[in-house]
């Protein structure tokens, strides 16, 4: 996660700062790619998984609240992010050994033999990924 320190921090810290940068993208990070959508679930998710983020995140102030999100987000250079982003997808998947299957027939639904397919990646998925 060290290529988020690459992105600037639109915050001015004179106005009391209480949330280190970097945590809270990488809060919101961990949050959409467990299925979250909007702020409140990004801060609701970041509230209920607390304790297993302090195992990496020192959280000084605890989680953001939504309010704390939406204001860094609106202010967040997208390029910026973006290529910070990108690089980390790249270390990710450039530790990986193998690769990732994924049946296109089987999540568009047309399948042969009709009915309801189910994949160990469904079940997993609605455990939400980084479960503590």
């Amino acid at each position: 996660m060290c290529c988020l320190r690459e992105v600037d921090d639109p915050r001015n810290p004179s106005n009391g700062t209480l949330h280190d940068f970097v945590e809270i993208l990488v809060i919101a990070m961990a949050a959409v790619l467990s299925d979250c959508d909007t702020v409140e679930d990004i801060a609701y998710w970041g509230y209920k998984k607390e304790d297993w983020l302090r195992q990496f995140l020192p959280l000084k102030n605890g989680v953001p609240s939504e309010k704390t999100f939406l204001r860094i987000f609106r202010a967040l250079d997208p390029k910026q992010f973006e290529v910070a982003f990108r690089r980390w997808v790249a270390e990710v998947v450039g530790t990986l050994n193998g690769g990732v299957a994924i049946d296109g027939k089987t999540v568009r639904g047309s399948g042969s033999g009709g009915g309801n397919r189910s994949h160990p990646l469904n079940k997993r998925r609605q455990h939400h990924a980084f479960a503590a």
